[in-house]
């Protein structure tokens, strides 16, 4: 289940990192502020990213520990 989850994290880490990317590549340092007044739409689009990302983890996590459970009961 790990390995298959990790395309899910992605958008997650780059929504955390997404101020040292735009630093790296703009050679400047800033804020999730700054960065959210500069370039609003990235801003909405890694963070809307980020938040599916976390719902699809949650759900197949919940779907696995269910199915487990229930696996273990009839066993």
């Amino acid at each position: 289940m790990g390995l298959r989850m990790l395309p899910c994290a992605v958008p997650i880490v780059l929504f955390a990192q997404l101020t040292d990317l735009v630093g790296l590549f703009m050679n400047r340092e800033g804020t999730l502020a700054q960065l959210l007044y500069i370039w609003p739409a990235l801003v909405i689009l890694s963070a809307t990213a980020a938040l599916a990302s976390t719902a699809v983890i949650a759900a197949r996590s919940i779907a696995v520990l269910l199915a487990r459970r229930t696996r273990v009961e009839r066993g």
